[in-house]
């Protein structure tokens, strides 16, 4: 059974009539670069169309612009042209659509409308912006409490910046000799890595901490350069930041979302050098100023208490030889009472000590004789009591184990006791014992 078929040459030379009929012209096209790269001086981009939430690619192709295509739009476009055509940008560019039977679709650019992408831009600018405001994070940053002195800068940037060594060289080179600590974090300045290079900075930062403020700068660049600082994620994590950000990407012109938030948005790396030196200037006149006035107003005490001194040197001056003068004449009339007092109150005490003693010799005699007698009584009832006596009345004294008889030493029959009266010492043998009731 014979099948009819085409060869895959008829087939694209098909597809390519087809496509050359349907678009004779030009046609403007609008799309995301997806990615881009030079070669020998022509642009070969992917051009791709999202879906609604920027996740799924729904249409692809690829898209180049020949050199002297590129060289005519730089000169209608300008030096914006290289920020447009980068990764990552919406464009609208006006394309010759053909189809090759060997190299399949292919989209030659041929013009591209800047208005559209600066437009675009702008518009998601403005929803950011927005979007900060539902939040209360316009300023945010600028309510942080600074440091009195900035003295260790955490920098992202770019190493090879010219702003940043300009930066580093006007820090260096402050007319107050000030010194700087500075540590730079590299990221990308402008491009799609903006967003998610700073935003690692930013947290390599605040995990060493130690960082009075953070100073993200760059140089120049048209106002596409700065379209990665117009990131929604990038501003609220500076809005949030708890140290103070300070932001030197734009120009006199050219403001950046990431400065409706930040603690101080300044145009140039300079101008930020320059506030930090001026804000560590003023911390140092408030200081030199409270000092004069501390002084100011230790002279002035000084020059109160010299005062006082000199009064009351004065006043003591005039003072003490009156003083002085009504204290002698204390004295001496003091001396003058004492003379006439002073022996007559003598006789008087003499006298009233004759007295006395005449009442006291007669008492002690008294004292004395009836302290005998008691003594003779005492003396008489202890020779009554002494053994010699109690024996020559016939007493005896009766002793068992060699102590004598009573409560605590009872006689026991068979028990030896030894008795002691006054004609000499009896030993007996116990046979009964009745103790008293």
């Amino acid at each position: 059974m014979s099948v009819e078929a085409y060869s895959l040459y008829q087939v694209n030379e098909f597809i390519k009539r087809s496509i050359a009929i349907n678009f004779p012209a030009p046609i403007w096209v609008q799309a995301e670069i997806g990615q881009i790269r030079q070669s020998r001086r022509h642009w070969y981009l992917e051009l791709v169309e999202k879906g609604e939430f920027d996740e799924d690619i729904i249409a692809q192709t690829g898209a180049v612009i020949w050199a002297r295509n590129y060289a005519s739009i730089k000169r209608k476009v300008g030096e914006q042209l290289d920020s447009i055509l980068a990764d990552g940008m919406e464009v609208m560019v006006k394309c010759q659509v053909s189809f090759h039977e060997r190299y399949g679709l292919k989209f030659s650019i041929e013009d591209v409308q800047a208005e559209f992408t600066l437009g675009k831009l702008a518009k998601e600018r403005q929803a950011t912006i927005e979007n900060l405001k539902k939040l209360n994070l316009l300023g945010a940053n600028a309510l942080v409490e600074a440091s009195p002195v900035f003295q260790k800068i955490a920098v992202i940037s770019a190493d090879t910046a010219a702003g940043y060594q300009d930066f580093v060289q006007h820090l260096h080179d402050n007319p107050y000799g000030y010194h700087y600590s500075i540590d730079l974090f590299k990221a990308a300045m402008q491009g799609p890595r903006v967003e998610p290079e700073v935003l690692e900075a930013l947290n390599d930062i605040k995990e060493l901490d130690g960082f009075d403020a953070v100073v993200i700068i760059r140089g120049g660049g048209s106002r596409l350069d700065l379209a990665g600082f117009d990131s929604l994620l990038l501003s609220k994590a500076i809005a949030l930041y708890p140290i103070p950000v300070l932001t030197g990407i734009g120009h006199d012109i050219d403001e950046a979302v990431v400065d409706l938030v930040a603690y101080k948005p300044l145009k140039t790396p300079t101008a930020v050098a320059e506030f930090l030196v001026h804000h560590n200037a003023h911390f140092e006149e408030e200081i030199l100023e409270q000092i004069e006035m501390i002084q100011a107003e230790a002279d002035h005490c000084l020059q109160l208490e010299k005062e006082k001194m000199l009064r009351a040197e004065e006043f003591l001056r005039i003072k003490i030889p009156a003083l002085l003068s009504e204290a002698q004449h204390s004295l001496d009339r003091q001396l003058i009472f004492l003379s006439q007092q002073v022996p007559a109150r003598l006789n008087s005490e003499q006298q009233k000590l004759s007295f006395q003693l005449s009442g006291i010799k007669p008492a002690i005699k008294s004292i004395l004789e009836r302290s005998n007698l008691v003594l003779k009584g005492l003396q008489r009832e202890v020779e009554l009591l002494s053994p010699d006596k109690i024996l020559e009345r016939g007493f005896s004294i009766n002793l068992i184990n060699g102590k004598a008889v009573g409560k605590n030493n009872i006689p026991k029959p068979g028990s030896r006791m030894r008795s002691i009266t006054r004609i000499g010492d009896i030993e007996s043998i116990i046979e009964e014992y009745e103790p008293k009731e």
